[in-house]
């Protein structure tokens, strides 16, 4: 049992830190272009950041789609995580991290078979059910 928890464990702790990467650009990215608007328009909120810089912001796609290629590979902790994959690689959020849906899939399936062969330890009163 012991074994099983650590290597969720080990999962769950790079899966939280890929997720937190992928989260961390995608809100740069938001402030980015919030930035941009409101100095844009002149309102006062845009004096209180350096001015918008147009070239930084295909800096931040790369970053971001680096994260999320990272996400994609990254060993998932539990069938949630497996979910974030496909309903990623379904809306063709890989394109452009140069991931293969190929490689994606079999990334998923290595998730699956690990999940599989490390089951998560049921309650008593729900394995006497």
């Amino acid at each position: 049992m012991h074994r099983n928890l650590k290597a969720r464990d080990r999962r769950n702790d790079a899966w939280q830190a890929a997720r937190a990467a992928t989260d961390y650009w995608k809100a740069r990215m938001r402030m980015h272009y919030a930035i941009y608007v409101v100095q844009d328009r002149g309102l006062p909120e845009g004096r209180l950041d350096p001015e918008y810089d147009h070239g930084e912001w295909m800096h931040l796609v790369g970053y971001y789609r680096a994260a999320i290629a990272r996400q994609f590979l990254t060993p998932a902790p539990r069938l949630d995580a497996v979910e974030w994959k496909r309903k990623k690689l379904a809306a063709g959020e890989h394109k452009y991290t140069g991931l293969t849906s190929e490689r994606i899939e079999v990334a998923i399936a290595a998730d699956l078979d690990f999940l599989a062969s490390h089951p998560i330890r049921r309650a008593r009163r729900e394995q006497s059910s």
